[in-house]
């Protein structure tokens, strides 16, 4: 290249030489660093390292067609490790800069995943994170096993279409996954099975090699069809109570097998959504919850048992509860803070889940008792002679706060 800029440009004018050398390099290092097609650069949300120096193969999920692109990307060095027991937070944005700096086109790159990272240095004993050539392999055999699921999905489809979407198992060999990074193309032929098409299948698959030669190797795998799920006919806001006529049936969608959705209606109608439901998309357990019976900021019935004394005051909620869920509550004083079970609506118990553990003074409830005996009824009596009567039989209890009778 050089000869030729020679050639073109007399030494006599270094000054264009110079800045002509300058362009040249750079574009050879651009076209260096461009890749034949987008790589696809998933980041995770926190990873956990032994290495000195953390690389992008061990923060991120790089999909490539071309495995030399996946590896140089996986190999770039993007900062120092944090110490050991120590974490340390990284944005994208840094991630980016630092691909930037190496030689890598950003418009060639495509992103996805959490925008903020978190690593933490391993500590001793600890297995070492794995090598650059290590990470390289085990991205060749997800690639491997994601191309043939794809294609066992689509052969699937023609063969028996029945089936709608299905969860396949397959585990391919290290030397099956290499022939797959070695073929010319992604395209993958599945042929072999049988009928009923679920449960263990051998199938055969076939790929063809750089120099045109066809090669096929077997593939053992579990095919098994996806439950039917619960999905909203329409968008639900977050807080609706879902009716009966909200929700229908679909089957679950092939990307998300490892992901816990309804499958009964009993389980969803009448209970309280948590987030916005957009129409069609899959119900989880997460996404409902009871109907509370208490929210928080409500005054709410403080309930408390002891001896077959029924001691009850007012306090506010500090959080949702259904029936039965523990509770943090609130003295109308903002003095006091206890735990409480959700016994009712807009009531709750203090103590144990029974409400038989004794509320006297003292137990850290801010409730204490004063009683009168049968023989007084009516008539004031001191602290003192309250605790003393607090264990006769035949008394009634009355709730005193800041030496207020209620």
């Amino acid at each position: 290249m050089e000869g030729l800029v020679h050639t073109l440009i007399p030494p006599a004018m270094p000054g264009v030489w110079s800045n002509l050398r300058r362009a040249v390099a750079g574009a050879a290092i651009c076209a260096w660093s461009l890749p034949a097609s987008a790589a696809i650069i998933e980041l995770k949300e926190s990873v956990e390292v032994s290495s000195a120096v953390v690389q992008l193969g061990q923060v991120a999920e790089i999909h490539d067609p071309d495995p030399k692109v996946a590896a140089r990307l996986a190999a770039v060095t993007l900062f120092p490790a944090p110490a050991a027991g120590r974490t340390r937070e990284v944005d994208f944005d840094t991630i980016r800069g630092r691909l930037a700096a190496q030689g890598f086109n950003l418009a060639d790159l495509e992103f996805s995943g959490s925008s903020m990272l978190t690593v933490s240095s391993g500590r001793a004993g600890h297995r070492v994170a794995s090598t650059p050539s290590q990470a390289l392999a085990d991205l060749a055999q997800r690639r491997a096993d994601e191309l043939v699921t794809a294609a066992i999905r689509q052969y699937l489809k023609e063969e028996a279409a029945a089936l709608g979407n299905v969860q396949i198992e397959l585990q391919l060999t290290p030397k099956q996954a290499s022939w797959i990074s070695a073929a010319a193309s992604a395209r993958i032929e599945i042929s072999g099975g049988s009928e009923p098409w679920i449960g263990q299948q051998n199938l055969r698959a076939g790929i063809y090699d750089r120099q045109g030669r066809r090669q096929e190797f077997q593939v053992a795998c579990q095919i098994k069809p996806l439950p039917q799920v619960l999905v909203p006919t329409a968008n639900l806001p977050k807080g609706h109570i879902v009716r009966p006529d909200d929700v229908s049936w679909r089957q679950q969608p092939a990307d998300k097998p490892g992901q816990s959705f309804v499958d009964r209606e009993e389980l969803v109608v009448g209970q309280e959504t948590q987030r916005t439901l957009r129409a069609g998309e899959p119900i989880a357990m997460i996404d409902v919850r009871g109907v509370p019976l208490v929210r928080r900021g409500d005054i709410v019935s403080v309930v408390a048992r002891n001896q077959g004394i029924v001691v009850r005051t007012d306090g506010k909620a500090m959080t949702d509860g259904g029936l039965g869920q523990a509770i943090k509550v609130l003295s109308l004083d903002g003095r006091r803070e206890l735990s409480a079970r959700v016994t009712g609506y807009h009531e709750v118990a203090v103590g144990g889940p029974t409400g038989d553990e004794p509320a006297a003074q003292g137990n850290g409830t801010g409730i204490r008792l004063v009683t009168a005996t049968a023989k007084a009824q009516g008539t004031q009596v001191t602290t003192a002679e309250a605790t003393a009567d607090a264990n006769r039989p035949g008394t009634q209890a009355r709730l005193t706060r800041g030496g207020n009778q209620r």
